[in-house]
């Protein structure tokens, strides 16, 4: 997310007054306003990129945009990251199928084709089960949150692994995304504490804040992990992925400088198509 200190300082301080009449109702706003991503508007050309490769899933959900590309039966699966859409990755698609794979993925809710506006990382997850249950991908790539919910869907479809996961800038946990959160918009801790209180309510099973990270998550996945995470991060911690790769024997940590967050670089995408080949 990209800054916008007059906005946020205004958003901030209306929630922190709210706060202080009731810290759960500061919190209410202020995890709507967390689950309301701004939409990037999408031009012509990239809405009918999208559009020709939109695909209707018998148990796919009618707000989530899903895409198929290509017409192998080994599937590949990508996954976007937050205020992105699917459309990221296609300088990646043509290389993709080139290798061998059919390339799914779906529009985030909040994002892009989807209609859904609500969008957190478990609604995310959620939406992209009727692909892997149709298509079960080999390979999974994710990008920032992501990466993240690439390892929140693998713990918790541990029956349904890829063969691997290529994890770009990931998360590690949530909680981190909240305090970022909380920095850009000045949040009291009165109102943070009672925001991370409500996270349970986002999930059905009630799960709490302490289950949404990747160092928890990542026990159950049984198969091998890359992470591609540059030193000049800005916005999520390279430290983070050092310690994933410190921690699992199964998580390997590839260093890229000079390409920040977004990792967009032609060199990134020749990296990640060079690991995609070494897996297959």
């Amino acid at each position: 997310m990209e800054k916008r200190p007059l906005l946020f300082t205004i958003i901030g301080s209306a929630i922190n007054t709210l706060g202080v009449l009731s810290p759960k109702l500061g919190a209410k706003v202020a995890m709507y306003l967390f689950q309301k991503p701004r939409r990037k508007k999408l031009n012509e050309e990239q809405i009918n990129f999208l559009t020709s490769a939109q695909i209707t899933l018998p148990e796919g959900e009618s707000d989530i945009a899903y895409y198929l590309w290509g017409t192998s039966e080994r599937y590949l699966l990508l996954i976007h990251g937050w205020e992105s859409g699917t459309i990221r990755w296609k300088p990646y698609i043509d290389k993709l199928v080139a290798l061998g794979y059919s390339v799914i993925a779906a529009d985030a809710p909040g994002h892009g084709l989807s209609t859904n506006p609500t969008f957190n990382a478990y609604l995310y997850s959620k939406a992209l089960y009727p692909l892997i249950n149709t298509y079960r991908p080999e390979l999974v790539i994710g990008h920032s949150v992501g990466g993240f919910v690439s390892v929140l869907t693998g713990a918790m479809k541990v029956e349904q692994q890829p063969k691997n996961y290529i994890l770009l800038a990931p998360n590690n946990k949530i909680k981190d995304t909240f305090n970022t959160y909380k920095q850009m918009i000045g949040m009291s801790d009165r109102v943070m504490n009672a925001s991370l209180a409500s996270v349970p309510s986002i999930t059905p099973e009630k799960l709490p804040i302490e289950f949404f990270a990747s160092e928890e998550l990542i026990k159950k996945i049984p198969v091998p992990i890359d992470i591609i995470h540059d030193r000049d991060d800005s916005l999520l911690k390279f430290s983070e992925s050092e310690k994933l790769a410190r921690l699992f024997d199964n998580v390997t940590l590839y260093v890229t400088e000079g390409h920040g967050h977004r990792l967009k670089s032609k060199e990134i995408i020749n990296l990640v198509i060079k690991r995609v080949k070494a897996i297959q």
